[in-house]
């Protein structure tokens, strides 16, 4: 391996994986995510994904 593979492969992409696990919030609507895509498949996880962002703005602006 050249060296700018072995600083990829050692430190980025696990720092990059360390990173958006700390950046996950963790909520009712995070886990219900979560499980839907550990469930069916990443395809379905990431479509759901643009409706549980948008769900809390939208509940709290009917409220």
């Amino acid at each position: 391996m050249d060296g700018m593979t072995e600083i990829l492969t050692e430190a980025f992409l696990p720092g990059l994986g360390a990173g958006y696990a700390l950046a996950v919030p963790v909520g009712a609507l995070a886990v219900l995510l979560v499980s839907v895509t550990a469930r069916t498949s990443f395809r379905v996880g990431a479509s759901a994904a643009p409706g549980v962002a948008t769900a809390p703005p939208a509940t709290a602006a009917s409220a």
